[in-house]
């Protein structure tokens, strides 16, 4: 499936709060889904066959349940990014060996990588509340406050981080919802990914690979 979204960045924890005091944004109505503590390992090879074709490829832990996912991005335009989506829940929990993994997704996964052996290259500790915006009774966006930690950054600053996927809204209507948060909320646009951030900070992006 095709993922929408866009995110901000910001500093400033208070501003979650702020966020959650609203009942409305905009012509939205806010809705409180759930809070949830994610902990997300990345992987790639030696060679970073994975990062040269834009793809990332996470495990996420979410209490007892684990997924596998793998994500390239299509374009981006400014804040906004297009990519590729695929996720599969891991019904075993999680596996000793990524490249053990038999699923339809990994078959992908082997196309690029063959059999060289995948590697953890980032862990991310994430606490997340979920929001959901309606308009005229329509859910039109997915709204997530994550409060994150990159394991191993020599950068230790947490890292406050809104992100707005499109569940019924287009690019032209997330591109308005950007507008009403970046006026209302003291946020800096971002145009990284978690997963790039954190290789960033950590250090290890490969000076050779360009997104």
């Amino acid at each position: 499936m095709k993922e929408v979204e866009a995110r901000f960045i910001t500093f400033d924890p208070t501003v979650f709060d702020r966020i959650l005091a609203q009942p409305r944004l905009g012509g939205y109505e806010i809705k409180f889904k759930e809070r949830q503590l994610l902990v997300t390992d990345y992987f790639d090879t030696e060679r970073w066959d994975l990062l040269k074709v834009k793809s990332v490829l996470r495990l996420r832990r979410c209490g007892r349940d684990c997924t596998i996912g793998l994500k390239t991005l299509c374009r981006r335009s400014g804040m906004v990014e297009v990519r590729d989506e695929i996720e599969e829940p891991l019904p075993d929990g999680y596996p000793s060996k990524v490249n053990a993994v038999n699923c339809p997704l990994m078959s992908r996964v082997r196309k690029n990588i063959g059999e060289r052996p995948l590697l953890v290259v980032l862990t991310v500790e994430n606490n997340r509340t979920v929001l959901e915006l309606f308009r005229g009774g329509q859910k039109r966006f997915d709204m997530v406050l994550d409060d994150v930690e990159f394991v191993g950054a020599r950068d230790q600053r947490r890292h406050y981080e809104v992100e707005i996927e499109c569940c019924g809204g287009d690019e032209y209507e997330l591109e308005a919802l950007l507008g009403i948060l970046g006026s209302g909320f003291p946020l800096e646009p971002s145009l990284e990914t978690k997963f790039e951030r954190g290789l960033r900070i950590t250090r290890i992006w490969p000076a050779n690979i360009k997104w």
